[in-house]
């Protein structure tokens, strides 16, 4: 069954459309918002797959909504439903599936479910394919459970960087300086047309046609319903996240999908920033997990977290000093010495340095205490 939301201010038409949906089978009203950012907050925390909405309302118009609603779910179907017939290029611009006028009819909405059920069947046959793409560590696309192979090293690292820059237009002269620096323009253009030619194949084997639009001399990957790890990843990770007993969950596994470095195996040099950012996320979702796990005395669950940042960075302080924080309060002297003596080894061996003086202070500190 398709689940749903209406966004209206007014009560009296949330209520009238609802009847008007529920007397079809196919799908059910979930949640209803007559606040826009509410309705956010709802869309953001919640699996649904199809809002209809006003447009003229306070605080948010509908418009503005639905791009909203598009950037937390780029496949949720939106449906306008509104008083007004002057919005109806706006509304497909940000490719409404339909635009319904008031007075609602029940007919109408019989034609635009159809249309609903229709796009989403196609759908799902598409997800059917299982396709997952994996950038931890080293980078791979994977179809049924089997790896493409790459006709050329080039094609794998261009639909990697299309994969990074997803949503957003790249000019080729950008895309040749950060893939094909070493060779001259007119042959880079042949290898950038050739290797997007290969990859438009590989796409449109699996149902996702014209994915891969230009213009103004611009390649713009746009972000289709793939399984993929850092597109996820990102999307949980802000800055001012809070981890609490309802989303701890969700939290853990997102630290689950870090398997290494970003695209550590490659070793591209476009992704190099990208790598740190990443990294430096999940060293700040793996302290938090620990503050959260030892805010409620669960002391081993916080361990197990904090220890991975010592096997990933060493020179995380406020997340190792945690760790060494947490063993002193134990009165765990073993283990205390023990990732000590770990961290100074991930040091020496990831990095060819020593630990920081700081990190070495406050060890002796907590050593001399217990």
């Amino acid at each position: 069954m398709i689940r749903s939301i209406i966004i209206d201010d007014e009560e009296s038409t949330i209520e009238e459309v609802k009847e008007i949906i529920e007397s079809f089978k196919s799908i059910k009203v979930t949640f209803t918002a007559s606040n826009p950012f509410k309705a956010l907050e709802i869309i953001e925390n919640n699996e649904i797959q199809v809002a209809f909405l006003d447009i003229d309302m306070p605080g948010m118009n509908g418009i503005t909504l639905a791009e909203k609603i598009s950037s937390i779910r780029p496949n949720m179907e939106i449906v306008f439903i509104t008083a007004y017939n002057q919005y109806a290029l706006e509304a497909f611009e940000v490719n409404a599936i339909d635009y319904i006028l008031k007075p609602v009819r029940k007919a109408r909405v019989e034609k635009s479910i159809n249309k609903i059920l229709k796009v989403i069947n196609e759908n799902s046959k598409e997800e059917n394919k299982m396709v997952k793409i994996k950038t931890f560590n080293k980078f791979e696309v994977i179809i049924n459970n089997i790896p493409i192979k790459w006709r050329t090293l080039k094609d794998k690292e261009l639909f990697a960087y299309l994969i990074e820059n997803i949503n957003n237009p790249i000019h080729k002269e950008k895309i040749i300086e950060d893939l094909w620096q070493d060779i001259d323009i007119k042959n880079a253009l042949i290898y950038l047309q050739s290797s997007i030619y290969r990859i438009r194949k590989i796409l449109s084997s699996i149902g996702y046609n014209d994915c891969i639009k230009y213009a103004n001399n611009c390649y713009t990957m746009n972000k289709i319903n793939l399984d993929c790890d850092i597109w996820i990843y990102k999307k949980y990770l802000h800055i001012s996240y809070e981890i609490c007993e309802s989303n701890i969950s969700t939290y853990e596994s997102i630290s689950y999908l870090y398997k290494g470095d970003y695209l550590e195996e490659e070793g591209y040099i476009w992704a190099i920033n990208t790598l740190e950012n990443i990294k430096n996320k999940y060293l700040e979702l793996l302290r938090r997990l620990g503050e959260y796990y030892i805010s409620i005395e669960n002391y081993n669950k916080a361990i197990g977290h904090l220890e991975k940042i010592i096997e990933v960075d060493p020179y995380f302080d406020s997340g190792v000093k945690l760790l060494f924080k947490l063993y002193y309060y134990k009165s765990d002297v073993h283990n205390l010495n023990k990732q000590f003596l770990k961290a100074n080894k991930v040091a020496e061996e990831k990095y060819g340095l020593d630990l920081n003086k700081n990190l070495i202070d406050y060890y002796n500190q907590l050593k001399e205490k217990l």
